[in-house]
């Protein structure tokens, strides 16, 4: 019997074809109904009139950060860091550290040397509310600022009895953080005292691929900081009136590390940050009208220390500045207001020559009227 082996491809491919139609016959595969993701536009950080406030509940759990952390989790807003405890500094709508004013109850916190400030060494917990207005709406509220305005304020419960809220975290490498706010007073005076204290070793593992011939393990040295802070506020409520004086007072001491590819040398380089802030304010309320008040007094330091560059350069600031606005509503719904505002700035630096003082005065006018009702 002669067999005819030229068949047997033919017969093969026929036989895998139905075996596979047999497979696929049934149902395998199950159809689902579409998915469908719907969201909000989120906050629109370069409307130049747009005032974004941090919700009261995010920031009272978070009274153990900083202004910089609170502000990169809650904002679209750009932080520049160097990294944890490191000078962290803001940028948006275009704009640089400089063109952005930070201010407390008002006063504005930048550094007459450097024209900015540090949000590394602002605890969150020493502010009630915390709000970010872009570029010309700030100006009601300030001076202005071509970039916007950070503000941080602080208000009083007017209520009786002791309140006293504490929190605490810690973390990686040495990290301890911690906050305290003690309340006391009635409906007609209130003291407030708070608390802040943050360390960390940062001496985290890391690969060096660079130094060595073969990659080597080693601990981040020269990174760690310390930071310490105090608040007290005393509040008079009268019958048309409310006055408050507040004094803040805190240090940082911070080793500022190399690059990691370079050989940390003993002792490196170290800054001390320092300043004491004291305001008052007072405020009429009349009919349809207010007159605010304000004096403040803020002293700030900065001591850098470089023993391997025999550098150690100190520079001390003290800015005097004194506010006085008064408002009126008319039936018209226009607001009417004109504030005063005059700051002395003396500063003493190695890099400069003797006191160098600048003294700074406007007059703003303001009118405004609510044409829509937005929600702001």
């Amino acid at each position: 019997m002669k067999i005819n082996l030229k068949i047997f491809p033919a017969f093969f491919l026929i036989i895998t074809t139905l075996a596979s139609a047999q497979e696929n016959s049934g149902i395998d595969t199950v159809k689902i109904n579409e998915i469908i993701i719907r969201a909000n536009p989120g906050e629109n950080i370069t409307d130049s009139w747009k005032r974004i406030k941090i919700d009261s509940l995010l920031l009272s759990g978070k009274k153990i950060l900083n202004l910089s952390d609170i502000m990169a989790e809650s904002l679209p807003l750009f932080i520049k860091t160097y990294g944890p405890g490191s000078l962290s500094t803001i940028s948006f709508r275009g704009t640089g550290a400089v063109h952005t004013q930070v201010s407390w109850n008002g006063i504005i916190l930048n550094s007459p040397m450097l024209g900015q400030t540090d949000l590394s060494i602002i605890p969150v917990a020493f502010a009630d509310e915390i709000s970010v207005e872009c570029g010309s709406s700030s100006m009601h509220r300030t001076n202005g600022a071509f970039g916007g305005l950070i503000s941080l304020n602080t208000k009083p419960e007017w209520k009786k009895g002791l309140r006293i809220n504490i929190d605490a975290g810690t973390g990686s490498f040495g990290l301890w953080s911690g906050s305290l706010k003690a309340e006391t007073g009635n409906n007609r005076f209130q003291s407030v005292t708070r608390l802040f204290y943050r360390r960390a070793d940062n001496n985290y593992r890391y690969l060096n691929m660079v130094s060595y011939s073969e990659p080597v393990y080693e601990r981040r040295k020269n990174a760690g900081y310390n930071q310490q802070a105090i608040m007290h506020e005393l509040y008079f409520k009268g019958s048309n009136s409310v006055s408050s004086l507040s004094v803040w007072a805190q240090a940082a001491d911070r080793n500022l590390p190399p690059n990691i590819l370079l050989t940390a040398t003993a002792p490196g380089e170290n800054q001390i940050d320092a300043a004491v802030r004291a305001i008052f304010c007072h405020t009429e309320y009349y009919n349809k009208s207010s007159l605010d008040l304000t004096s403040a007094v803020i002293y700030d330091k900065i001591h850098y220390i470089n023993k391997q560059a025999s550098i150690n350069s100190l520079n001390q600031s003290v800015s005097f500045i004194s506010k006085g606005a008064f408002e009126t509503k008319l039936n018209s719904g226009i607001s009417l207001k004109i504030a005063l505002n005059e700051k002395l700035n003396i500063v003493e630096s190695v890099n400069y020559d003797g006191l160098k003082k600048q003294n700074l005065f406007s007059l703003t006018g303001i009118a405004r009227k609510k044409i829509f009702n937005n929600g702001e």
